[in-house]
């Protein structure tokens, strides 16, 4: 016995969720939005610094919604650089390692350097 399963579909009124739950359907904007935020982006960011031993504030770059950035410490360095915050860099970061971390700007994040001379890599998606 065949079964036609070809029809047209006007209208979902409801989805069900993960808990089996009833829910309105996504919209198109609703739709847009979620595309754009796990869509790649067309531009990337790249940037080095050498972090004061008293800290500063990473240089500004925009990231892409739902993207996270990474902070790498370079290879040879003398000490660990921390970061965080601005005014509570905490997180070693030991040369050679590396962290991402979910901001929508670099700026919101501050590195502070063990030994002078040492250098901070940063790169991620440009929103």
């Amino acid at each position: 016995m065949t079964l036609d399963t070809n029809t047209d579909v006007e209208e979902i009124r409801k989805v069900q969720d993960e808990a089996g739950d009833k829910q309105p359907p996504a919209n198109q904007a609703e739709q847009a939005r979620t595309n754009d935020r796990l869509g790649n982006a067309d531009a990337v960011f790249t940037d080095k610094l050498t972090p004061s031993t008293s800290g500063e504030v990473l240089p500004s770059h925009e990231v892409k919604e739902g993207c996270e950035v990474l902070v790498l410490a370079d290879p040879d360095n003398a000490g660990p650089i921390y970061i965080g915050p601005e005014g509570s860099e905490t997180i070693p970061l030991a040369k050679g390692n590396g962290v991402t971390k979910r901001v929508s700007n670099t700026d919101a994040l501050a590195a502070k350097a063990s030994s002078d001379g040492d250098t901070l890599h940063i790169t991620g998606e440009s929103a």
